[in-house]
């Protein structure tokens, strides 16, 4: 995990994290988490829709923090949406689900 963490932040992929919890804050702990391991968060925010599990969005071809988040957050392939947008805000979305409350490392 670490060399892949040290991939990841080398892409420098900009990540945008979207809390589908009811839990507040979540998506603003998250970030603060992935900020402090050296990945580049520019926004942080709510997604309006409540999900049981995570899902991710790629808007950009960032395969090491692909990698790396999938593995953190425990998103299969079945899960990884690919939402192609090379000039969008960002080039993953992160849609925090209710599995992230009970399986993340941040405790």
């Amino acid at each position: 995990t670490k060399d892949a963490l040290k991939l990841a932040v080398s892409e420098k992929a900009r990540v945008r994290i979207l809390n589908s919890t009811a839990t507040s804050g979540l998506a603003e702990t998250t970030g603060a988490f992935f900020t402090s391991k050296g990945l580049n968060v520019v926004s942080m925010g709510n997604s309006g829709a409540p999900s049981s599990f995570s899902t991710i969005e790629i808007h950009n071809a960032t395969p090491y923090t692909l990698a790396y988040l999938s593995e953190i957050l425990k998103v299969p392939s079945t899960r990884i949406f690919n939402k192609y947008d090379p000039n969008g805000e960002a080039d993953i979305t992160i849609y925090l689900g209710d599995d992230w409350l009970t399986t993340n490392p941040m405790k």
